[in-house]
C-alpha cells in the first residue's frame, strides 16, 4: 500500500532532514465491485436506452427499471453566440425542442470504450437542446467513502456537446452528478466520492446544443475505466508505529554525546511537534561507534525516549537495563574470585614453582578481572548518565501522541 512520498530535498541522508507526505486519498487495490467497468466485456452489465432523453423525468430502460435524470437547471448553463435571430424563449436552457431530421442514436463499445453516439441532425429552432442516447449500469453497492472513478471524453459533431454522468441512490433516486459539461471538446478523469451507504446505478447521457444558432447539431461521447473503490484511511497506530520506526546512524568522528530529534505533523492547518533525546553509549578511542536509534526499542539501543504501552515514557527500562549490569557485574566478580581461588590452592601446593604460579595468577586473573570490571563499571557509569537524560528528555514526552491527530505530513 502507497500511502505517501519522502521528499527528496528532505530525505534524511547526509544531515538532512526527513520529511514524509501523506497522500490525501489512499485507494484500496482492486476494491472495485463494478462489472465490466473497463467494457472488456462489451455491454455485459449495461442496458443501452437509444432514444431521446427529456431531463427531469425518468425514461424507461427495456426491461421496465425507470431511470431519474437531473433536471434542466442542474445542468451547466450554455453560451450563446450571435446568430442570425436571438434564441427563443421556448429553447432557452431545456431540452425539448423538435427534430426536423432524425438521429443516428447509437450506444456500443468501440475500440474497448463506451461510446454513445448521435450522428449529424438539424433541429426545428435554433438554440435548442437535444438529449439521448443514454447507457445505465447493473446496480452495485457502495460504503461511505468508496471513491467512484471514470474516464470521460466528449466532442462536437454538429455542434456544442452537453453530456450528463451520474449515479443515483435505488431506493431514493437520489442523484450525484459525476460529469456535467458543455463545449466543443473536453476529457478527464471524473471522480465522485460515496456519502450514503446503499445501492447505486451509474447513468450517462450524451447530448447537444445549437450554439451558433444555425439548427444543425451532434455529439459523441466515451466512457471508460469506470471504478468503484474502498478509499484507505491511515490509522493513528500506523502513523505512530511509523513515528517508532523511524532510525538514527552516523559514522562520523565528531559527534555530541547527546542529540536532540524534533519530529512535527501537520494537516496543512494546525502543526503539532515534540523534541527528543538520544544518546551515544560506547567509544572506541577516539571514533565513535555508530549509533542506531529505534524508537520502538527500548534504551539500551541507544534512545532516551523508548515508549511504554500507548506511547507513555517507560523509565522502568533504563531501570531495568542498569539493574542488569550491575548483575553482570557481581556475576564477573564471583567468576573471577573462584577462579583465582582454584589457581592460589595450586600455588600453594607446588612450592618450587610459587614464583612463576604467582606471576601467572597475576597475569592471568587480574587484568582479566579487573578489564572487565572496568568495562561494566563504565557501562553502569553511561547508563546511569542516560537515566539522567532521559528523565530530562521524558518532559516533552507527552506530546508525542498528539502527532498522530493530524497525520498528513511528519518532519523528522
Amino acid at each position: 500500500m502507497h500511502i505517501g512520498n519522502i521528499d527528496p530535498s528532505l530525505n534524511g541522508q547526509n544531515s538532512k532532514g526527513l520529511r514524509i507526505e501523506f497522500f490525501d486519498q489512499i485507494i484500496i487495490p482492486n476494491s472495485s465491485n463494478i462489472l465490466n467497468g473497463d467494457f472488456s466485456n462489451g455491454l455485459a452489465n449495461w442496458t443501452k436506452y437509444e432514444d431521446r432523453v427529456d431531463f427531469g423525468n425518468n425514461f424507461t430502460l427495456s426491461d421496465g427499471s425507470s431511470i431519474p435524470t437531473p433536471t434542466e437547471a442542474d445542468m451547466v448553463a450554455v453560451p450563446f453566440d450571435a446568430g442570425p435571430l436571438p434564441p427563443p424563449p421556448s429553447v432557452v436552457g431545456n431540452d425539448d425542442v423538435a427534430l426536423t431530421t432524425s438521429p443516428s442514436w447509437d450506444v456500443r463499445v468501440h475500440n474497448g470504450q463506451l461510446k454513445l453516439e448521435q450522428g449529424n441532425y438539424n433541429i426545428a429552432l435554433g438554440y435548442g437542446i437535444v438529449h439521448g442516447p443514454a447507457a445505465v449500469s447493473d446496480t452495485f453497492s457502495a460504503e461511505v467513502g468508496d471513491v467512484l472513478r471514470l474516464d470521460y471524453t466528449a466532442n462536437y459533431i454538429g455542434d456544442d456537446y452537453h453530456v450528463a454522468g451520474y449515479i443515483f441512490k435505488t431506493d431514493t433516486n437520489a442523484i450525484t452528478l459525476a460529469i456535467n459539461e458543455t463545449g466543443t471538446f473536453g476529457s478527464g478523469r471524473k471522480t465522485v466520492e460515496i456519502s450514503e451507504a446503499g445501492n447505486y446505478r451509474f447513468v450517462f447521457v450524451n447530448g447537444t446544443f445549437d450554439r451558433s444558432g444555425y439548427r444543425g447539431v451532434g455529439a459523441n461521447m466515451t466512457i471508460d475505466n469506470i471504478e468503484s473503490e474502498k478509499q484507505y484511511s491511515i490509522p493513528d497506530t500506523a502513523v505512530q508505529q511509523l513515528l517508532r520506526s523511524t532510525s538514527y546512524s552516523s559514522s562520523s568522528d565528531n559527534q555530541h554525546f547527546v542529540k536532540d530529534v524534533f519530529i512535527s505533523a501537520n494537516d496543512g492547518t494546525n502543526t503539532i511537534s515534540d523534541t527528543s533525546k538520544i544518546f551515544n553509549t560506547e567509544y572506541e578511542g577516539k571514533i565513535m561507534v555508530a549509533p542506531t536509534l529505534n524508537l520502538e526499542k527500548p534504551v539500551s539501543y541507544g534512545a532516551t525516549n523508548s515508549l511504554g504501552s500507548g506511547g507513555a515514557a517507560d523509565p522502568s527500562v533504563v531501570v531495568s537495563k542498569i539493574e542488569e549490569v550491575q548483575t553482570r557485574i557481581g556475576l564477573a566478580k564471583a567468576e573471577a574470585k573462584a577462579h583465582y581461588s582454584v589457581l592460589e590452592s595450586a600455588i600453594e601446593s607446588s612450592t618450587d614453582m610459587r614464583a612463576q604460579f604467582f606471576w601467572g595468577a597475576d597475569a592471568i586473573s587480574d587484568p582479566e578481572f579487573f578489564a572487565d570490571t572496568a568495562y561494566f563499571t563504565k557501562q553502569q557509569i553511561m547508563q546511569d548518565n542516560a537515566a539522567a537524560i532521559l528523565a530530562q528528555a521524558n518532559k516533552s514526552q507527552g506530546g508525542l501522541m498528539q502527532l498522530v491527530d493530524s497525520p498528513y505530513v511528519i518532519e523528522a
